[in-house]
């Protein structure tokens, strides 16, 4: 019996080794970053997005959130769309590219009051393979 389930595990193993969809972990790092510290009201400002992997970049997409009560979505790459509190990044297509890609977004200050610019769910970065 012992013999059995090793030769299924194997089986399966090899199985997943020779499937063609098979997935394979990459690591890719996603960095905010607003380089002023004080913003004041009716003041734009920009918001720089950075992805790096340790593989061939392929396709990106993510969606942010923010406070639209306190900042407002002016302008960015053509790849993001949306406004109100959540902004989509569609980079679909893109260019093979073993660089970081950067995306810099410019919001304007609508109000008084602090402002955060996150992820939400879990941004998917592909490989271009």
């Amino acid at each position: 019996m012992k013999k059995l389930k090793r030769f299924l595990v194997v089986i399966a193993v090899l199985l997943c080794l020779c499937q063609p969809d098979c997935a394979y972990a990459a690591s890719a790092a996603l960095e905010l970053q607003c380089l002023e510290e004080e913003i004041y009201k009716e003041e734009q400002f920009e918001v720089e997005l950075l992805v790096t992997t340790d593989v061939t970049l392929g396709d990106f997409e993510g969606y942010l959130m923010y406070d639209d009560s306190v900042i407002e979505y002016v302008t960015g790459p053509s790849c993001i769309t949306g406004g109100g509190g959540m902004l989509k990044i569609a980079d679909i297509g893109a260019d093979k590219t073993n660089t970081p890609r950067n995306y810099v977004l410019r919001f304007r200050a609508v109000n008084q009051g602090k402002a955060e610019i996150s992820f939400y769910d879990t941004p998917m970065v592909y490989a271009y393979e």
